[in-house]
């Protein structure tokens, strides 16, 4: 099966890493830079749930924590779930102004179906960033 490019996506903000994984752990931090409801138990094998923002469904599972560095998931919409799977990747570096967030979405479907996913993908990644860093403003400088 071929798949599509993944998505990247980048961001730096003032902000130490130990304080932007508390923005990615707690349930409601993380609802509040997401733009819907979020549940997620933060370890290996944990189960969530995400409400986007137009109220489409996903479920998750957590494929790997390295607290305050790295956090990744698999998750799918709940309407078409062996459809429109992708990996998220979330990875923290710490930076001489704070902390480098880095996003990769990884579409785990075929080329067909994975187009329409992957023209929707990166602009949801540009948003999330811009309300996480607005979440905290003016705290937060983010730069690109």
């Amino acid at each position: 099966m071929k798949t599509t490019p993944p998505v990247h996506r980048s961001v730096e903000v003032e902000a130490s890493p130990d304080e932007v994984w508390e923005l990615l752990v707690d349930d409601d931090q993380r609802a509040a830079w997401f733009g819907g409801e979020t549940t997620l138990d933060v370890e290996p094998d944990g189960a969530g749930e995400f409400t986007d923002p137009d109220g489409t469904r996903r479920s998750a599972v957590v494929e790997d924590v390295e607290p305050g560095r790295r956090l990744s998931w698999t998750w799918w919409t709940d309407d078409d779930p062996d459809g429109d799977r992708s990996r998220v990747d979330v990875d923290l570096t710490p930076t001489p102004a704070g902390t480098r967030i880095s996003v990769t979405e990884t579409p785990l479907v075929s080329t067909a179906r994975a187009s329409t996913m992957a023209s929707v993908a990166g602009p949801l990644l540009d948003l999330e960033f811009r309300i996480l860093c607005r979440a905290h403003a003016p705290a937060l400088t983010c730069r690109r």
